[in-house]
């Protein structure tokens, strides 16, 4: 790409749509062709085809693309300008996370972004084994007694991604992607909520309401609901997340949603069996029942695992650990 003073520019992708037969053209450097005499030296046009879609969310979608000269796969998340602009969100914030973390093989790698008029498009890295959450659906013995590495390369992503004052604030499995499945490798994807704003509080929209702390569900809360009762830790939503992840990996259950009676976990329908949202079980713990610790001792965690996992459960954020304190627990170096 054509170098730019603007880090953005530097990333756009020239490109042509071909609409009729959903192609999108790029000019794009590949010195692994041999140029032509109408061609620069090492810049030729390259098509990528749409293929099946990937995943979709509130503000977009995410397809396959294959580029029709080299057989390359990516992803491409799409993005409807009217809903950025209806949102307030400027897509230059979610581009300016990928290159602030561009060198840390932790998270999904940012190819180059284009636009049409309507649209929004990210091109990112295809990483192809899926996302944790279909993963646990299909190896969830597996998956548990992978649980302290892919704990500690969580923790490892979320730890660069805070010393660089960036919270994730939507940390969930679909939003963690295997890269290799032996040995277990993962990349931390989705930007689309991620924040440097560390100094406003965080909306209570903001996350997937399963893996949101108690201080986003306004649990903490003074009566005035203008300042929380504990202070401002924006940082900690992210480790509690990662908490709710570490026990879904272990027991294949949520510590405090409980599903539809009669209904199963994900391993049924991608979701955890969570369908409908019952806080109580949430509400009692913030006022003092203690976590139930059973379903991970059934699932062989140890006394140690079972303390990590009430660090990063702990009620008040400003008790809670730290990804960097996390990340250096026995249980996890172990």
């Amino acid at each position: 790409m054509a170098s730019s003073s603007s880090p953005f520019d530097a990333y756009r992708i020239p490109t042509k749509f071909l609409v009729d037969s959903g192609t999108v053209v790029h000019t794009e450097q590949d010195l692994d062709v041999i140029p032509t005499n109408k061609q620069r030296a090492g810049w030729v046009e390259m098509g990528w085809k749409e293929h099946n879609p990937l995943g979709s969310g509130a503000f977009g979608s995410v397809r396959l693309e294959k580029n029709e000269l080299t057989g390359k796969l990516r992803a491409v998340k799409l993005i409807t300008k009217d809903v950025l602009l209806e949102c307030g969100i400027d897509y230059k914030h979610e581009l300016g996370i990928f290159i602030a973390v561009k060198d840390c093989e932790k998270f999904v790698s940012l190819i180059g972004w284009f636009e049409d008029q309507y649209h929004i498009y990210i091109a990112m890295e295809y990483v192809e084994h899926g996302d944790l959450e279909m993963y646990l659906a299909g190896n969830a013995a597996k998956a548990r007694a992978e649980v302290g590495e892919i704990t500690r390369q969580i923790l490892k992503g979320v730890t660069v991604l805070h010393n660089k004052q960036i919270c994730h604030r939507d940390l969930k499995p679909m939003n963690i992607l295997i890269a290799s499945l032996v040995p277990i490798r993962i990349k931390i994807a989705d930007f689309g909520l991620s924040t440097q704003d560390l100094s406003s509080h965080i909306p209570t929209g903001c996350g997937t309401r399963r893996y949101q702390a108690p201080e986003q569900l306004l649990f903490l809360q003074t009566e005035s609901m203008q300042q929380p009762r504990s202070g401002y830790y924006p940082k900690a939503v992210d480790v509690w997340a990662i908490g709710i992840i570490v026990y879904i990996i272990t027991t294949s259950k949520h510590p405090f949603f409980l599903p539809k009676a009669g209904e199963q976990t994900s391993k049924m329908n991608g979701s955890w069996g969570i369908t409908t949202v019952n806080l109580t079980t949430l509400r009692n713990y913030v006022n003092g029942v203690p976590l139930a610790t059973g379903d991970l001792r059934a699932n062989g965690l140890s006394d140690e695992g079972i303390a990590f996992v009430k660090r990063l459960l702990h009620v008040d954020p400003k008790d809670r650990a730290t990804a960097s304190d996390a990340l250096h627990d026995a249980w996890v170096i172990e």
